[in-house]
């Protein structure tokens, strides 16, 4: 967990790759930091496993995913904002919601 917020607050470009593996971790804890250190970085290529993400049955890894889908605010995500708009889980909902607004 700790290593996914570090590599996000020195904002390496170079650790995208890593932290997209991390969101495969088997700690739901790890993914949902990674999620977040994605968001932050804002790199468009973590936009089809974050999405991903969305299919995972702990809400908190969702609400991340969203988040994380809604700061990086490429259009490639709107498809899996859609879906989350659907999402069980109100404050997923309401995420995505607030992150379809940006999308570029």
């Amino acid at each position: 967990e700790v290593a996914a917020e570090t590599l996000a607050k020195v904002k390496l470009s170079s650790a995208v790759p890593r932290l997209m593996a991390a969101l495969a971790d088997d700690y739901w804890q790890v993914r949902q930091k990674a999620a977040c250190s994605l968001g932050q970085l804002g790199d468009a290529r973590a936009v089809a496993v974050l999405g991903a993400a969305l299919s995972h049955g702990i809400s908190n890894l969702r609400k991340e995913a969203v988040g994380a889908l809604g700061e990086i605010g490429d259009q490639s995500a709107r498809p899996f904002l859609q879906v989350a708009l659907g999402d069980e889980d109100p404050d997923v909902r309401k995420l995505a919601a607030w992150a379809m607004g940006p999308l570029r």
